[in-house]
């Protein structure tokens, strides 16, 4: 089973799905789901409810950003803003 994510990753970025008949990839869709909703929604091509299943939200951008390296953020020298001061 795949998470929605993984899911939804897959079918973007494989492109032997292009090849599929509609019913092998719906076939494909429910078999691999982990949620039978999201599945269905995915297949219906029905955004609203898939963003309403997967707590998406409004429509936005998301972007994952690596934190700082620790070693990196210890040895660099703390810089001072002067537009800032501490009363």
């Amino acid at each position: 089973m795949l998470t929605t994510v993984q899911l939804l990753d897959r079918l973007g970025r494989d492109a032997s799905f292009e090849k599929m008949t509609q019913d092998e990839k719906v076939s494909f869709i429910r078999n691999n789901s982990e949620d039978p909703l999201v599945a269905q929604a995915i297949i219906d091509s029905d955004v609203v409810l898939l963003s309403n299943l997967i707590y998406a939200g409004k429509k936005g951008c998301y972007l994952l950003v690596p934190a700082e390296d620790e070693k990196e953020a210890e040895d660099a020298p703390e810089q001072k803003d002067d537009k800032v001061s501490f009363q």
